[in-house]
């Protein structure tokens, strides 16, 4: 029951991409071209990390393939990099905002 409600936000994750990063579109709104490039990379580096959540759990509950311990916390230090991604890039645009 998880497993796919799980999968069908991949498809929402996807769309909310689209729209925050229209395909050869820049996003408009007062933002500099380097703070857009930061924006669009922790987007897509949000999108690969759920993606390798969705496999790695995909595996184990419809396969059976155990989560190994190493994938396990490879997959937490990509999402904590994530998350200090975020958390600079939130700081650097504010701080130009204000």
């Amino acid at each position: 029951m998880i497993l796919p409600e799980f999968n069908d936000y991949e498809f929402r994750v996807l769309r909310m991409l689209d729209m925050i990063d229209p395909p050869n579109e820049r996003v408009r709104g007062g933002l500099t071209l380097k703070a857009e490039r930061v924006l669009r990379e922790i987007s897509y580096g949000k999108s690969g990390v759920r993606s390798k959540v969705k496999n790695l759990l995909n595996e184990a509950l419809t396969l059976g393939v155990p989560v190994s311990r190493e994938d396990a916390m490879a997959l937490r230090d990509e999402i904590v990099a994530l998350n200090v991604a975020i958390e600079e890039a939130e700081i650097a645009i504010v701080s130009t905002i204000r």
